[in-house]
C-alpha cells in the first residue's frame, strides 16, 4: 500500500485465481481477473481529469470538485447563487492524475504451437503509471 496525500493505493499480489488472457470475454467486465503477460506497447503519459472545479459565467460562483468517472464528465445543473446554467471550467483548480495505457500479450510459454499471441490494453494511473516498460513479464490483478 501507499499514501498519497488524501489516497490510498491497495495491491494485491499472489491472488489465488489466475485467468487465461485468450479467455477474457465480455463476462469478465466488473469482475476482479488476475492474468500474467508481456508488456509489449506503453502509450506516451496523459492527464486525466478527476476532479473538476467549475466557474458560473454569470455570478463568478466556484462549483465543485465534481468526480470524474471514466470519460463521462459531471452533470452541473443550476448555480445555488444565481441560478445560471453556464459555466466554464476552472482549470487551474481542477485536478488531474496520470493515465497511460499498456498492451500485455500472452507470454510465450502459454500460447499453444500454431496459435497467435492475444494481447489487451490495460490502462493504469497515479503511480502504476511509467511502472513497466515493454518486455517486462507482469502480473495484471483489476477490474
Amino acid at each position: 500500500m501507499q499514501l498519497n496525500e488524501d489516497e490510498l493505493f491497495v495491491r494485491f499480489c499472489r491472488f489465488p485465481i489466475e485467468d487465461s488472457l485468450r479467455e477474457l470475454r465480455m463476462g469478465s467486465i466488473g469482475y476482479m481477473i488476475n492474468v500474467r503477460g508481456v508488456i509489449t506497447k506503453r502509450t506516451a503519459i496523459s492527464p486525466q481529469m478527476k476532479k473538476m472545479m467549475y466557474i458560473c459565467t454569470k455570478c463568478g460562483e466556484r462549483m465543485g470538485p465534481l468526480l470524474v468517472q471514466g470519460h463521462v464528465q459531471p452533470e452541473l445543473g443550476e448555480c445555488l447563487v444565481c441560478n445560471g446554467r453556464s459555466f466554464k471550467m476552472d482549470s487551474e483548480n481542477t485536478i488531474y492524475r496520470n493515465y497511460q495505457k499498456l498492451t500485455v500479450q500472452e507470454t510465450p510459454g502459454k500460447v499453444e504451437a500454431g496459435r497467435v499471441p492475444r494481447q489487451k490494453e490495460v490502462i493504469v494511473m497515479n503511480d502504476l503509471v511509467d511502472a513497466a516498460k515493454p518486455g517486462d513479464e507482469v502480473w495484471v490483478i483489476g477490474t
